[in-house]
């Protein structure tokens, strides 16, 4: 009787722990999807040094881009606004109606992009 509950408590603690493995897995992939750092790779998870040199561009953190207006970064990057909005509006299908005085954080409202893969559609646009 004891080696049949010493199996069973085996089994038990294997599934517990893949179960902690699949609700951590879980847990990254949520966070990604909400535009944080993770798997999907469009800021390469780092944190501390931006990909687009955005300290020099006078804004310098995720936070303060989502206020920002299509125009606003539009500007700051020297690209026309209305041609911005549609690349975003088409990489992400966007489908709800915005202008150029719409902020990144509207945007994000119908899709939770990380504001750093605008910087790479901006990129796309000045090449």
């Amino acid at each position: 009787m004891r080696v049949k509950s010493s199996r069973n408590l085996k089994v038990e603690v294997t599934l517990l722990v893949i179960s902690l493995a699949v609700g951590v897995f879980a847990l990254v992939v949520w966070a990604d999807g909400n535009g944080m750092y993770g798997m999907r790779g469009g800021s390469n998870g780092n944190m501390v040094h931006p990909r687009y040199g955005m300290q020099n561009k006078e804004f310098s953190n995720q936070m303060e881009m989502k206020t920002m207006t299509i125009a606003d970064i539009a500007t700051l990057w020297g690209i026309d606004a209305g041609k911005l909005l549609e690349e975003i509006k088409n990489e992400f299908e966007l489908t709800q109606m915005y202008n150029i005085g719409s902020t990144i954080d509207d945007l994000r409202g119908e899709d939770r992009f990380s504001p750093y893969q605008i910087m790479e559609i901006v990129d796309r646009i000045n090449s």
